[in-house]
């Protein structure tokens, strides 16, 4: 009787598991963002997985304040020091970071704000694969 070793009986497949991304979502958050003066001024920042890109309005007349597409943005990460502070970090151009605050305690908005950020990045990082 042959006996295989368990090393002859594993297949072993090269896959890359790609997450699922509902591509038409659109999220919205309300946050703070300092203007040009270092005042921190109440802002809509809007995560588009379609357009692959992240903007920041006014909420009184929806004006544009920033507008970064996904091939400029590198990571969100939570800040060091300050809880409801989110650091979004750029590639190339323009400012190298933005960070926007949430209302203080609220820990799972910046959680959400990280991963959405970090998922539109990373669906332009696979649309550049394929």
């Amino acid at each position: 009787m042959e006996s295989l070793s368990p090393l002859n009986s594993i297949k072993i497949q090269n896959q890359v598991a790609k997450p699922e991304y509902d591509q038409s979502r659109v999220v919205t958050y309300e946050v703070t963002f300092r203007n040009v003066l270092g005042i921190k001024m109440p802002k809509i920042l809007t995560v588009s997985f379609q357009e692959l890109k992240i903007q920041l309005s006014d909420p009184e007349n929806a004006k544009l304040v920033a507008e970064i597409p996904a091939s400029n943005l590198k990571i969100a990460i939570p800040s060091e020091n300050i809880a409801s502070q989110v650091t979004i970090l750029c590639r190339q151009g323009g400012r190298e970071a933005y960070k926007v605050w949430v209302q203080n305690g609220d820990d799972l908005r910046v959680k959400n704000i990280i991963r959405d950020i970090n998922e539109v990045v990373q669906l332009y990082q696979d649309r550049l694969v394929e």
